[in-house]
């Protein structure tokens, strides 16, 4: 017995009367090439300048000062270098570069794989990963990459198990590389379930199994590993091997040493917002026009377990963790992965037009302002930019 896909229908004619190359679908689609152009030209000027603290120092954490959550990703992008003689620096670069490459032209596919201009409201939010991630660079090239294109994997129509397979092992590397991608394995289990692959049974068994074993002892490692009284070791690992300390060693490898990570920190950061109570309704905008669209569709009741599923545990890392506008872009686009995925298979569709307004209203709304990567908002948003 094996699980797979249902066949897909004919295309048929869109909400508007087009197909799915309709200039708002096109549009968007134009803009994740555009959004993927930024974020490389990111990752190549910082790279080319020796590195950075974030960007690519979090990949670089080691294990040369003791057991640390992320360190095993790290020590083994360092035996990598010593082994083919490449920088460490030009490893991640080349990592970073095929995730991005592969989950912006995979969202690109999803949106022009659409019958419906309405699906394209599934990435018209002011939390979407392409205009967090624009707005700051910083955001650039994080490990959450490895989950989301893991999901897009999943979420992309057809396949064999072997697409199934490497989206297992990706998320089992981000896994060990960020504790993020941990709290996305329940949205890995719901996703199969929402778009099953060729797969038997008792393999798909094997490998959830598999990864979730992975997940758990990754789990394990990074609360009984998270902190170090010192990271000069990490340090001097990386300049050993010819890399800028000073470019790389300052930020997420200096944070691993910082007691005041945390709780204290998140409430220190929402003291600093002005008007903090808005917050709430800041993220609520972002989730709007993906509500809508589910409001205007007929998902499947499975859907809306997997949604559930999907961002669920990512509420987790609110009160613990600084980085807001990374969650809400995870949660975000976990949510349009799940709309564009049944899309794409003619499996939901918007039952009524959204009207060019209504769509006018959407896109100034995504426009208009976007989270800070950090607690907070950006007013403004890509106007600003273009400002």
């Amino acid at each position: 017995m094996t699980l797979s896909e249902p066949s897909l229908p004919p295309l048929d004619r869109a909400d508007d009367g087009t197909r799915s190359g309709s200039l708002w679908l096109t549009g968007f689609s134009v803009a994740m090439l555009l959004a993927l152009a930024l974020q490389l030209s990111v990752l190549l000027a910082t790279a080319g300048a020796g590195g950075h603290d974030w960007i690519h120092g979090d990949w670089l954490i080691n294990l040369a000062g003791g057991p640390i959550r992320r360190g095993a990703l790290g020590s083994t992008i360092l035996a990598l270098s010593d082994v083919t003689g490449l920088s460490p620096l030009d490893i991640v670069m080349a990592m970073q570069v095929a995730l991005a490459s592969a989950f912006f032209l995979g969202i690109a596919f999803l949106l022009f794989a659409q019958t419906s201009s309405g699906m394209s409201l599934a990435v018209m939010s002011p939390g979407i990963f392409a205009l967090v991630w624009t707005l700051a660079p910083m955001a650039a090239g994080r490990k959450e990459l490895f989950g989301l294109v893991a999901l897009l994997l999943l979420a992309l129509p057809g396949g064999r198990s072997g697409r199934m397979i490497l989206s297992a092992l990706l998320l089992a590397l981000g896994g060990i590389g960020h504790e993020v991608n941990l709290l996305l394995f329940p949205a890995w289990v719901a996703f199969l379930f929402l778009f099953p692959r060729p797969v038997s049974v008792a393999g798909q068994r094997v490998i959830i199994v598999a990864l979730g074993g992975v997940v758990a002892w990754a789990a394990a490692y990074a609360l009984i590993h998270a902190r170090l009284a010192s990271s000069d070791a990490i340090c001097a690992a990386l300049t050993d091997r010819g890399l800028d300390g000073s470019r790389l060693c300052s930020g997420a490898i200096a944070w691993l040493s910082e007691p005041a990570n945390g709780m204290a920190s998140v409430g220190e950061a929402l003291a600093k917002v002005r008007n903090p109570g808005l917050l709430p309704i800041y993220w609520l905008c972002c989730a709007l026009p993906l509500l809508r669209l589910w409001l205007v569709s007929k998902p499947p009741r499975l859907a809306l377990m997997v949604l559930a599923v999907g961002i669920g545990p990512i509420f987790l890392l609110y009160p613990v963790a600084l980085d807001w506008g990374r969650w809400v872009a995870i949660q975000t686009t976990v949510a349009g992965l799940i709309l564009l995925g049944l899309g794409a298979r003619g499996r939901v569709q918007p039952v009524r037009p959204i009207s060019l307004p209504e769509r006018i209203l959407w896109l100034a709304n995504t426009l208009a302002w976007t989270p800070l990567h950090v607690i907070g908002v950006a007013f403004g948003g890509l106007f600003a930019l273009a400002i």
